[in-house]
């Protein structure tokens, strides 16, 4: 009885006559499951940061008067629009003068920010990424490159497009996926030292759950290339090389203090 990891005949994606053949992936469940669906997060990860570009592009920031929660009305908010809640804002404002010496002694308002030596009680620090940590994205920018050479190298070698010759659709989809990686590594090089403005989404998230995702399928793609079920020694070494690529970038990424945006501290 032939294997159906190495002569099952792939049908129409994404339907696979088997997943699994006794001890590993069959090919098309490799091909299907493991390589293309990585991609298809990553296009659903372009989306979602252009969706927070336009939103925050089309969105504009606006404070609205609140009336004194001492005299403001129950259900105020609810029941009258913006207009209407700085009016009442203006005629409750107006009563403030009418507190007595008690009533503004116990006002929160009127509590001092300072301590008895005139010093504020808090101060907000903006820290940015220190030495360590732009190292680490530098790191992590050079790791990206080598992932995308070995993505692109069945473009260039047959003996290591050999490995998918029943489906010559998956090395694109792995380009695809390190390109956009790349592309999110490179953005984020270039503002290594003051970080991503407030109006841009953190691209860190991203790319660290990417890398989470792509990992843990790589994880079986490695078991294939050590039990031998690959078409060449040659599509072995990329899985295996992948893997351990991977496996930096999973580690570099997730030692990061924080993200692309600076934090302030109090």
């Amino acid at each position: 009885m032939q294997s159906l990891n190495s002569n099952e005949t792939l049908p129409s994606w994404p339907v696979c006559r088997h997943y699994w053949d006794y001890d590993d992936f069959t090919t098309c469940g490799k091909n299907q499951l493991l390589e293309k669906y990585p991609a298809y997060l990553a296009i659903l990860s372009v989306a979602l940061v252009l969706i927070r570009l336009y939103n925050t592009r089309n969105t504009k920031s606006s404070v609205a008067l609140r009336t004194n929660s001492e005299t403001e009305p129950l259900l105020c908010q609810q029941q009258l629009g913006f207009g209407a809640v700085n009016e009442v804002y203006e005629e409750d404002n107006s009563s403030e003068s009418q507190l007595t010496i008690a009533q503004k002694h116990f006002d929160i308002k009127e509590t001092s920010q300072k301590d008895d030596d005139g010093n504020p009680l808090g101060t907000a620090e903006i820290v940015f990424r220190d030495f360590s940590e732009k190292l680490k994205v530098a790191l992590e920018s050079i790791l990206l490159v080598l992932q995308l050479a070995i993505s692109a190298s069945p473009f260039f070698f047959k003996s290591v497009a050999q490995e998918w010759k029943s489906d010559n659709l998956v090395p694109y989809y792995n380009l695809v996926f390190w390109g956009y990686l790349f592309i999110l590594g490179a953005i984020r090089l270039a503002t290594i030292s003051n970080g991503l403005g407030h109006r841009l989404p953190d691209l860190w998230y991203h790319s660290f759950f990417l890398y989470t995702i792509y990992l843990t399928g790589s994880f079986f793609l490695l078991r294939s290339a050590i039990l031998g079920h690959t078409n060449s020694k040659y599509g072995a070494w990329f899985y295996i090389s992948q893997f351990f690529i991977s496996s930096l970038l999973f580690l570099v990424s997730g030692s990061f203090n924080y993200g692309d945006k600076p934090v302030a501290f109090e």
